[in-house]
């Protein structure tokens, strides 16, 4: 994930690059308005990508072998997860 997001990170850099090299002529107008338009899209992206991942980590996830091991030791919810996703 990393790797990715350090790719559209040094993506949006070139972009913005190249938006500040080009002079002002109707092609270079063009460019740049396609320039924001995919940084913007990268962005996004990035974004999603980020809310993605911390959304996964937002609750605890248990093998079942701990939750096995936790319905051993006398826990309830345990036993019910381990029987109904094991």
């Amino acid at each position: 994930m990393r790797k990715m997001l350090s790719l559209l990170v040094a993506l949006m850099a070139v972009m913005a690059l190249q938006m500040t090299v080009l002079d002002n002529s109707a092609d270079a107008k063009r460019y740049r308005t396609r320039t924001i338009v995919g940084i913007g899209a990268a962005a996004l992206v990035a974004g999603a990508i980020i809310a993605g991942s911390s959304r996964a980590h937002a609750r605890p996830r248990y093998s079942c072998r701990s939750l096995w091991y936790r319905c051993e030791n006398g826990s309830d919810w345990a036993c019910r997860k381990y029987d109904n996703h094991c």
